[in-house]
């Protein structure tokens, strides 16, 4: 797998932060998951998947990309703000 960055949230945007994890959080909801069935189908551990849905802990795409992969969608904004974000990442995972 490609290099995928780390973000801590002191290193992004609160918008940015709030945006992914109401996302993910909604996502996981509309797809009728619980915690546990997205972090037992993703491999990711119950603990990571919630932190990132309240905006604790890192931002570690390689773990992003997989709950991403699993809802099979991307997240609505831009990736222009993430810094290290490699354009083929961007274009896979984000929408703007």
């Amino acid at each position: 797998m490609t290099d995928m960055p780390i973000y801590y949230a002191s290193e992004l945007n609160p918008d940015t932060c709030l945006n992914i994890a109401m996302f993910l959080f909604a996502t996981r909801r509309n797809r009728g998951l619980t915690i546990t069935e997205a972090a037992v189908r993703t491999g990711l551990s119950v603990k990571y998947v919630d932190e990132l849905e309240t905006q604790a802990g890192q931002y570690d795409f390689a773990k992003i990309a997989k709950l991403l992969d699993l809802y099979r969608k991307k997240l609505p904004m831009s990736a222009k703000g993430l810094k290290r974000m490699p354009k083929t990442l961007a274009g896979r995972y984000f929408e703007g």
